[in-house]
């Protein structure tokens, strides 16, 4: 496991060395999000740039509904390709109690000189020990995510993540896995459909299968609203999630 991180942050540092290319965004550039989708598979923030990605969801599970809000991500361009991200806390609501999940800051960055149509990130982070430990669990949670996509051509694009999830201050709690992948298709220049599979699997628990499909509209330049639904195709995945979202973007502030 120690390897696994070690690795990953070597990989992260030698490429922060590579900060300037034509295929990241820039202030020029439309938004382009995480949300509403599995996989961190958007553009890194413009240079200087500031985005907030926000909703609300809704997920059915063991004959309870759990509610989520706001759902929000901070996005900060550092460097050209390169951007320092947070969540921040949820208010998470259950019929038997309510909470905040924790804070989890983290760096993403975006690949270059990688064969036409393929981008890669990487992102490194942790989810600090702040919110309620019935939600999150005791002590830090760092984690380690491998977005790509890759251009299909005719407005297609084929997108992907693995992420792994540790929980060192919790020896009995087993690293998380989960891997997503989905099909995204442009329908206008400013709106698109996809349609997505996720497993999550954990040692010692059974394994969760999902299918969901949704939108995004960028009904100008930098904002844009999305929605996302989804079910699950195995008995212990969740009966149904819904999310909807609406995200924006402030340029050149430093």
């Amino acid at each position: 496991m120690k390897y696994r991180i070690g690795l990953a942050v070597a990989l992260l540092a030698a490429a922060l060395g590579d900060v300037a290319s034509a295929d990241c965004l820039t202030a020029e550039d439309g938004i382009a999000t995480d949300r509403p989708t599995g996989p961190n598979s958007s553009p890194a923030v413009p240079q200087g740039s500031v985005q907030f990605e926000n909703g609300v969801g809704a997920v059915h599970a063991q004959g309870e509904t759990i509610y989520d809000l706001p759902e929000t991500r901070a996005r900060f361009g550092v460097f050209a390709c390169t951007e320092f991200l947070v969540d921040l806390p949820d208010y998470t609501h259950l019929r038997s109690f309510s909470g905040a999940t924790d804070l989890s800051p983290a760096v993403k960055h975006q690949f270059q000189d990688l064969p036409d149509g393929l981008t890669l990130w990487t992102t490194v982070g942790v989810a600090l020990p702040t919110g309620d430990k019935r939600l999150s669990g005791r002590g830090a949670a760092p984690y380690i995510q491998l977005p790509a996509t890759y251009d299909l051509g005719d407005g297609f694009t084929l997108n992907g993540m693995y992420s792994v999830t540790f929980h060192p201050s919790d020896p009995g709690n087993e690293p998380l896995n989960q891997t997503s992948v989905y099909l995204d298709r442009a329908v206008t220049e400013s709106s698109d459909v996809f349609v997505e599979y996720v497993n999550a699997y954990q040692p010692g628990m059974a394994t969760q299968n999902s299918i969901d499909f949704g939108g995004s509209w960028r009904y100008t330049a930098l904002r844009q609203i999305d929605v996302k639904l989804g079910f699950g195709v195995n008995r212990a995945a969740p009966d149904w999630y819904f999310t909807v979202g609406y995200s924006l973007r402030f340029d050149q502030l430093f």
